[in-house]
């Protein structure tokens, strides 16, 4: 396998957190507890920005279809309630 760079794009912000890659997006939180979301591909594709006002220092978790974001003093688990549900 080679390895080349496809793209690349400055973030605002400072990052303590790896970004994460789910499906076909790629997930990163700055310390400010601003979460980007972007796609995969070929250019920079960004699709969403969410903020969480606690900060955002730990690596997103993703299990069963949901993202788990830990800040300063919360869990939030973001994703479809019926799916995952058993």
């Amino acid at each position: 396998m080679t390895q080349r760079r496809v793209w690349t794009h400055k973030l605002p912000g400072e990052f303590s957190a790896s970004p994460v890659f789910a499906g076909d997006k790629i997930f990163i939180p700055n310390e400010d507890g601003l979460t980007y979301v972007f796609k995969t591909g070929q250019s920079y594709e960004q699709i969403a920005a969410n903020h969480l006002h606690d900060g955002g220092f730990a690596t997103p978790a993703i299990c069963a279809g949901r993202i788990y974001l830990r800040t300063m003093h919360f869990l939030y688990c973001l994703g479809n309630a019926k799916e995952g549900a058993r």
